[in-house]
């Protein structure tokens, strides 16, 4: 199925298709359209409106001079979720080439659940992914 190039069409139409998190107002959106840049290989107006539409949502940022964790300079697309976790999708500043993605505690948090609770001190990296290399190949198995 084509996805719309129009940005707002595009979180409509994903919000209309119920997609992994959608139900979870902008974090869900933007971790949906994440997961569209980091596993699949959208045309590139599909990627333009990704883009868009992230940095549309209310409470995005964009920084600029940023780094991924290979030395790479990165545009960094990011949110706060629960007021504790920043979250950023890395971006090559020329291409837009997805980099990667990752989360670190902004501040201190307590994580409580039916293994106990532990405590998150603030800066601690939570993902991590880095992208160094993708291709596209012609058959299932096949490396470039």
């Amino acid at each position: 199925m084509a996805l719309p190039t129009d940005p707002a069409a595009l979180v409509a139409e994903l919000r209309r298709q119920g997609g992994p998190g959608m139900g979870g107002g902008r974090a869900g959106t933007l971790r949906t359209l994440n997961t569209i840049l980091r596993d699949a290989v959208p045309p590139p107006k599909v990627q333009a409106a990704i883009f868009r539409a992230m940095h549309a949502l209310p409470g995005a940022t964009l920084g600029t001079g940023a780094e991924d964790d290979a030395g790479r300079p990165a545009l960094a697309v990011g949110w706060t979720t629960e007021g504790w976790l920043h979250e950023e999708v890395l971006l090559d500043p020329r291409t837009y080439a997805y980099l990667g993605e990752r989360a670190v505690a902004i501040k201190r948090h307590v994580a409580r659940g039916e293994d106990g609770t532990r405590v998150i001190p603030r800066g601690t990296l939570q993902r991590l992914l880095v992208r160094v290399r993708t291709a596209v190949v012609d058959r299932a198995g096949q490396r470039p």
